[in-house]
């Protein structure tokens, strides 16, 4: 049995085209909760609960009397809310990729656990104020559940120890400052090309006095043999226990694993999807909103990038090359000036480059959730407890 045919019950699939107009009510709902003074920082945007404070806005609104009709409506409204979504981002582009799947997990969370758990009472207007209420407590979760596994994780750091860092993750920044309080480590982070999404980690640490220091994604191995772990986060955990994530990600805990590293991700449950990938080519199908030279787009998972953003290397410790080399690199030819810089440049070479990738379970350690530390085993067993 294919992957596909083992997991389409679950599998979140993209549900209209984004041509089609968004809901009125819906999109300047969304437009309201991301606009000042509700809107969240950048790197903190979650569409898993931007889904369900939605949908909590669809019940608190509703005009159903029926439990059959109100669920009716959240299916519905599931559909434009991805439409409304595409429509936002695509006039408000995000810095950073956007998966669809995390939006669309979100939308089943709520459907599934939220609307379940108040079908004993009588009264309907009781219903559907209970509803709305567990709604926005889900989707406060992810402030309350990043405190939580930031204290998992401080037994974890001890002095002088060295931790790879891969990817962007609030929660393993907030984990790390947290520990910075007791404890002396440094950091290496690498870049991440070309999303640069390592490179807004180590500032954030660097911010916040953590030694750090960005290598190149092509040293990785060099400098695993220097840490004591590593850690990532991840944009969805799926039912096998594996995760998908920044692309690299794979990659990093292959040689991790090489050098018997303990990998440990940090992901709030609500990035706990009902997917069951094998492979990449299972999330290739996967949808993006993507911003290639300014421009935002709906893309799957593989995509071309023509002229990526050239990157400046800094000729300090952190930089493993010397000031005035350049190095081959898909970018239109353009040079970076400045002090202690490189330019890399190769004329007009397209560039593939996937959003995310997936990692099997077996190249995980142990997972760090609010709902406590999990091995990958165990991730189905809480799927079950979520949605059910």
């Amino acid at each position: 049995m294919t992957s596909t045919e083992s997991s389409s019950p679950s599998t979140p699939q993209s549900s209209s085209s984004p041509t089609t107009t968004p809901n009125p009510s819906i999109l300047a709902h969304l437009t309201h909760l991301l606009s000042p003074p509700h809107s969240p920082d950048p790197h903190d945007l979650s569409l898993a609960a931007l889904a369900i404070n939605l949908l909590a806005h669809v019940v608190e609104t509703s005009h159903s009397s029926t439990i059959m009709e109100l669920t009716s409506e959240l299916n519905s409204a599931t559909c434009q809310i991805e439409i409304a979504v595409r429509h936002y981002f695509e006039k408000n582009p995000h810095e950073t990729p956007l998966s669809l799947i995390a939006l669309q997990s979100g939308c089943e969370l709520f459907i599934r656990s939220v609307t379940r758990q108040f079908l004993e009472l009588r009264d309907f207007d009781v219903i559907k104020e209970k509803m709305t209420k567990r709604g926005h407590s889900l989707a406060r979760l992810s402030e309350t559940s990043r405190k939580t596994i930031s204290k998992q994780l401080q037994r974890f750091v001890t002095h002088d120890c060295s931790i790879l860092v891969f990817g962007y993750s609030r929660a393993i920044i907030e984990a790390l400052v947290l520990a910075a309080k007791h404890a002396r480590f440094q950091v290496f982070v690498p870049q991440c090309y070309p999303s640069n999404l390592g490179t807004k980690t180590a500032k954030l640490l660097l911010e916040a006095n953590i030694p750090t220091r960005v290598i190149t994604d092509a040293s990785i191995a060099h400098y695993m043999s220097k840490v004591h772990f590593m850690l990532t986060g991840a944009e969805s955990v799926v039912e096998n226990g594996g995760i998908i994530n920044t692309v690299g990600t794979y990659q990093a805990t292959i040689v991790a694993q090489l050098y018997k590293k303990p990998v440990y991700v940090l992901a709030e449950s609500f990035k706990f999807v009902r997917f069951y990938p094998l492979n990449q080519d299972d999330i290739d199908s996967m949808e993006y909103i993507n911003r290639v030279d300014g421009v935002e787009t709906m893309s799957k998972n593989k995509h071309e990038i023509p002229t990526p953003t050239p990157v400046e290397r800094s000729s300090g410790k952190a930089s493993t090359t010397r000031k005035g080399e350049t190095f081959p690199h898909a970018h239109s030819g353009k040079s970076v000036s400045g002090d202690n810089t490189n330019t890399i440049t190769v004329d007009n070479l397209p560039l593939s480059q996937p959003n995310a990738d997936f990692t099997p379970p077996q190249y995980i350690t142990l997972l760090f959730t609010d709902l406590g530390i999990l091995t990958p085993s165990g991730i189905s067993d809480e799927l079950i407890k979520l949605y059910t």
